[in-house]
Order: C-alpha cells, then sequence, then structure tokens
C-alpha cells in the first residue's frame, strides 16, 4: 500500500492526534512495515489538525474520553460533541473505509450517571453520521 503520509509503500500508517507531551515516545524500527506519523499539539477543538489527519487516513479509532469533567472540558464536550465533530469529519473523508469508536459498557441515555448518558449521546450522535461505524463497549 502507499502510505497517504510520506508516499513510501508500507502495509499500514499510522496517524496519531497527540496533546503534547513529555513522554518518551517511540518508533519502530525502520525495518518494520508499519510507518507512525505523530502529529503532536492537538487539541480536542483543533478542527483543522483533526481532519489534516483524516485525511491521510483509511481507518479512523477514537480512543478520547474522559473519567472526570474538567474546567475546560465537560462530560458533553468530551462524550458528546467531539465524536459528532469527528463522525461529520469522517463522513466528509472520501479515504476512510472504517470508524472504530469506543465508548463504555454502561452507556445508556437511562443512566443515573451523566458520564454514561453523556458517551450514550455520543454513541447515538457518532451513528446517525456515520451508520456502518464499529462502536465498542
Amino acid at each position: 500500500m502507499i502510505c497517504y503520509c510520506c508516499r513510501a509503500v508500507h502495509v499500514s500508517c499510522v496517524v496519531v492526534l497527540t496533546k503534547p507531551t513529555n513522554l518518551l515516545i517511540l518508533s519502530p524500527p525502520t525495518t518494520t512495515t508499519v510507518q507512525i506519523v505523530l502529529l503532536k499539539g492537538w487539541h480536542l477543538d483543533d478542527e483543522d489538525m483533526t481532519r489534516a489527519a483524516i485525511a491521510r487516513s483509511n481507518i479512523v479509532i477514537n480512543l478520547v474520553g474522559a473519567t472526570e469533567e474538567t474546567r475546560n472540558f465537560s462530560f458533553a464536550d468530551v462524550h458528546e460533541a467531539w465524536p459528532a465533530r469527528l463522525a461529520a469529519a469522517v463522513a466528509d473523508a472520501p479515504r476512510v473505509e472504517r470508524l472504530l469508536h469506543f465508548s463504555d459498557m454502561g452507556a445508556d441515555a437511562d443512566h443515573p450517571s451523566a458520564r454514561m448518558r453523556s458517551k450514550a449521546a455520543g454513541d447515538a450522535a457518532l451513528r446517525a453520521a456515520v451508520p456502518g461505524a464499529t462502536i465498542f463497549k
């Protein structure tokens, strides 16, 4: 397969959106058939970087989630608004063949927890925009 990122031949190309971090990120050996492209400095509201990464991808995996609300992001921001925006971007990206979304086993619109209700709302928004998406619970 020709990598959309660097135009080299790889079996897979992984584009990782990550916020700035001091963690050491190890790349695979150069003989691997997987190319990893790390886009540092991503923010949940960064539509441009998100769309740029998705434009390079044929599979999108959403692992974004929160166990606590912060002063910057509520459960609705992380679990409802973000999956809806991501799904809209995926729906507009012709190269994307598959969207994988990691939710939560307890996600339910009637759950007593605001976190689980927000997860369920995000799942529904994602499914509405990309009906073929795979949602893991």
